[in-house]
């Protein structure tokens, strides 16, 4: 659905940036969260896209869905949803597209400091729900092949394959997750042609 664009809104064409955060007790028979509880935040709110400017939300059958659509636009760049089981699924095309005619994102050291940020936002939207862990996190390149990037003046390669997987990491009790998402990182980075991740998760973050 995602790669062909067809969704709960119909997503903006080109690559995407794919997450999931899949608690192992949403894959538990029976188990739910009263999505209500979305409404109620006091502070920041991390039910929101991950890139964008203003969004929208709306009840959907599988749980609550947050999106960001441009301006005299028709179609989504960015969205979340919050899925009653628990489980959060996160699709950005804005960041992957910012020249979408060259297959050019927008500066891989930028896109993973976003990805860092959020991936802590949602974490916390997981946890207002005491959801216990542990989390199975997954990050993906949906729609890729050709698409380059650059960082801190250095172009990378082409991705080789219109589908590029993460290595998945599992998010146990008692880690924080500059412990565990290394890996993650670097193998997308990998995809590109760099060395490794531009954050160093060994240092204080």
């Amino acid at each position: 659905m995602i790669i062909s664009n067809e969704y709960i809104r119909h997503l903006q064409d080109g690559a995407k940036l794919v997450i999931h955060i899949i608690p192992l007790w949403s894959l538990e028979f029976g188990n739910s969260v009263d999505l209500s509880a979305l409404n109620s935040w006091t502070g920041s709110d991390p039910f929101r896209p991950m890139s964008g400017g203003g969004y929208n939300t709306v009840f959907c059958a599988d749980g609550k869905y947050a999106f960001s659509i441009p301006y005299n636009s028709n179609y989504v760049e960015s969205s979340i949803l919050f899925m009653r089981t628990g489980i959060v699924e996160v699709v950005d095309a804005r960041m992957m597209n910012y020249k979408i005619e060259l297959k050019e994102t927008y500066q891989w050291c930028e896109i993973e400091n976003l990805l860092n940020r959020k991936l802590a936002d949602y974490s916390n939207l997981v946890d207002k729900f005491d959801i216990p862990k542990p989390w199975y996190i997954s990050v993906c390149i949906a729609n890729g092949k050709g698409y380059w990037t650059s960082s801190y003046g250095e172009d990378s390669e082409m991705l080789h394959s219109d589908y590029i997987q993460a290595v998945d990491v599992i998010w146990n009790d008692g880690q924080a997750l500059s412990d565990i998402i290394q890996p993650c990182f670097d193998s997308l980075a990998n995809a590109f042609g760099f060395s490794k991740s531009f954050i160093d998760f060994s240092q204080k973050q």
